[in-house]
Formats: structure tokens, sequence, C-alpha cells
């Protein structure tokens, strides 16, 4: 009797064991479900973009049409000709090559087992800092030696900067890069600096919104850009002040960051990138007028 009574109390206990593990199972679905529908309502697109025949990731989709954009406003507004054309190219040549080489310089620790994935520019994988500068060196190269007046191509960096700043951070979106950091609560924080967003590993968590806080900072900058542009304010400062404004909000932006980067110092590599940045602004905004002929 005393046997059937402890079997009948193992029995009882299982089953409790059940009833719980189901109910939990339960409950992480239904929480899962629900930070799905939460990913869900955000305005970020897809991972990958399919029209028609093109079959690309949508990071480097949103970048091209960024950089179509910013061309076709360029030759529209200065006239189409193959100098400037030539421009285009090596503005993109440059910051294609220097960006693609300090994002894997960065990143070096798992480039240096996947050296195949180095020059798979579709993969994505840009750091903003490098494709700046080689977007400028290639412009300038290609100006001086074509015969454009770099009036032109400061004019539209003002545009060109934080537009495809904030096509990148869109992307980012997309593609899970740049994420934040995980928080313990969404409801802890204000509900435009947290959301529950996935990592570059597919794992869902509360985390700082890195992705929208650039698109804003970005969307911002280039608003300021266009009002400079189009009321011929700043003409000297404009295009220094939109780079170090733009530098900025990398800067701050990055203490919210969880993806890895090396961190020298106490600040992410990347931030240190971002403060010479800031400085080479200002000072090429202090150096004395160019004797170029024309408005800038």
């Amino acid at each position: 009797a005393s046997e059937q009574k402890v079997i009948a109390a193992e029995t009882v206990s299982c089953r409790v064991e059940r009833t719980i593990l189901a109910r939990s199972l339960n409950v992480l679905t239904l929480s899962h479900a629900y930070a799905l529908a939460r990913l869900e309502e955000r305005p970020l697109p897809a991972q990958f973009t399919d029209i028609g025949p093109l079959y690309t990731s949508t990071y480097t989709f949103l970048i091209g049409i960024g950089v179509l954009v910013v061309c076709a406003g360029y030759l529209w507004g200065w006239g189409v000709t193959r100098a400037r054309l030539d421009v285009c190219l090596g503005g993109l040549f440059g910051g294609l090559l220097i960006g693609r080489g300090l994002h894997v310089l960065f990143q070096w620790t798992y480039f240096q087992s996947h050296t195949d994935e180095i020059t798979q520019f579709t993969a994505g994988g840009l750091d903003w800092r490098g494709a700046l500068v080689g977007a400028l060196l290639g412009t300038a190269i290609v100006a001086r030696v074509r015969g454009v007046a770099l009036r032109e191509v400061r004019a539209a960096g003002v545009v060109a900067i934080p537009l495809l700043g904030l096509m990148a951070w869109w992307g980012c979106g997309a593609a899970h890069c740049a994420y934040g950091r995980e928080v313990d609560t969404l409801a802890n924080y204000p509900a435009w600096l947290v959301w529950e967003e996935r990592d570059i590993y597919t794992l869902i968590a509360p985390r700082y919104a890195t992705q929208w806080i650039g698109m804003a900072f970005s969307a911002a900058w280039l608003m300021l850009g266009v009002v400079l542009l189009w009321r011929g304010w700043l003409r000297r400062y404009r295009l220094p002040l939109i780079v170090a404004l733009f530098a900025a909000g990398m800067f701050g932006v990055a203490f919210l960051r969880g993806d890895y980067m090396p961190v020298v110092g106490g600040l992410r590599a990347g931030q240190w990138g971002d403060l010479l940045v800031i400085v080479g602004a200002a000072f090429i905004g202090c150096l004395p007028a160019a004797a170029e002929p024309g408005k800038i």
C-alpha cells in the first residue's frame, strides 16, 4: 500500500511538472510571437529585396538608391557632362574602396578567417569614415583632372552625406547591423530610445534603437543641408558643418551600440575616427576661403 502511495505521488508530481513545462513553453511561444509582431510594426524593410530578376540584400539596394539619387541630383543641378559623370564614378570608387578597407580593418577578427568575403561588396559592410574620405578624395582628384569646379562637389556633399547616412541606417535596420545593446526592460526607458530588435545572430531582445536614432539624426541633418543650399547660407562652412554634425551623431549613438568593435582607451575604435572627422571638419572650416570664382 505504501509503495502504491509513493507511485501515485510520483505520478501526480510528474503531471504537475509537465503542466508547468507546457505552460512555460506556451508563455515563451506567446512572448516570441509578440516580439515578432512588434518587429513587424516598425518601418524597417525585409533583409533581402526581390524585384524581378534583382535579388540582393536590402542594405546594398538602399545604398545603391541613395547613390543614384545623389548623382542624379548633382547632374540635374549642374548639367550632364562626361566630366561630371567621371566625378561621380571617382567618388563611388573611392568611397567603396576605402570604406570597405576600413570596415575590414575594424572587423579583422572576423575577416582573418573569412578572407573570401573581403571583396564581397554586395554583402554590405562599409565604414562611413572611410567611405567619406574615399568619396571626397575620389571626387576631388577626378574634378581636378577633368576641370570640374570643386564648388560643385562641395555643394553636392552637403546633401549627399546625410542622405547616404539615412539610407545606410535604414539598410542596417533590415540587415540587423549596428544594433543596440540589450536593456533590462522596455518599461524603464523612453519609447523612442528602445525597441525589441534582432541582433546579427537573429536573437530578439529589448535593445537601444540605434538604427532608428541614426535614421532620425540623418534626416535632421539632411533637412538642414537642404535649407542651407536653398537659402544660400554659410557657403564656406556648410559642408564642414554637416560633416561635423553627422560625425557627432555617429559618435553619440556608438555609446548605445552592441555590435563588436575593438575598444581603445574606453571608446570604440570607430569613435576615435569620429573625433578625427570632427576635428578635421573644424580645421577645414577655419581655412581661408579659396580663390575660386562663383558661389559655392
